[in-house]
């Protein structure tokens, strides 16, 4: 009973842009330790924790400098020991928010998201490959041979 109950307390019902969607609250001893670390960790930044999210709020001549928004909240938590730790080793339901303060820019993403960009197996950098369109490609048992295209076309 007890445990049905600090369930149903950190159901959350939030208003989206389309619909409203049931969220489940991050327990309050996480937050807690959330919020000590970064205390302790004297970020460069502002940063809020609520049960629904972790806001990470950046000046902007601080993004530039650093060359991006993410470099900027990703470099100050890797310099910090406790909070890298800490963050690595814990999953949560907490969405994270970058954002400029004094600017415009504001980045959502789940939690398995930010810790893949903490832990360097995300870049925020953008890699596009071209191929070409299968319209102008047809296929001879396995080997691939380019099509001319029709005119007007």
């Amino acid at each position: 009973n007890q445990v049905i109950h600090r369930l149903l307390n950190r159901i959350r019902l939030v208003n989206g842009k389309a619909s409203t969607q049931i969220h489940v609250a991050e327990n309050d001893r996480f937050k807690a330790k959330l919020q000590e670390l970064f205390r302790g960790a004297n970020f460069p930044f502002f940063t809020t924790v609520s049960d629904l999210c972790v806001s990470f709020a950046v000046d902007i001549t601080d993004a530039k400098r650093e060359g991006s928004l993410y470099k900027a909240v990703f470099k100050a938590i890797r310099k910090s020991p406790k909070v890298y730790q800490f963050l690595t080793a814990v999953r949560s339901r907490l969405r994270v928010v970058l954002s400029v303060y004094n600017g415009d820019e504001s980045n959502i993403m789940k939690w398995s998201e930010f810790l893949s960009y903490l832990s360097g197996y995300r870049n925020p950098y953008v890699t596009v490959e071209l191929f070409p369109k299968p319209s102008e490609l047809a296929l001879h048992g396995q080997d691939a041979t380019p099509v001319k295209p029709r005119d007007g076309l």
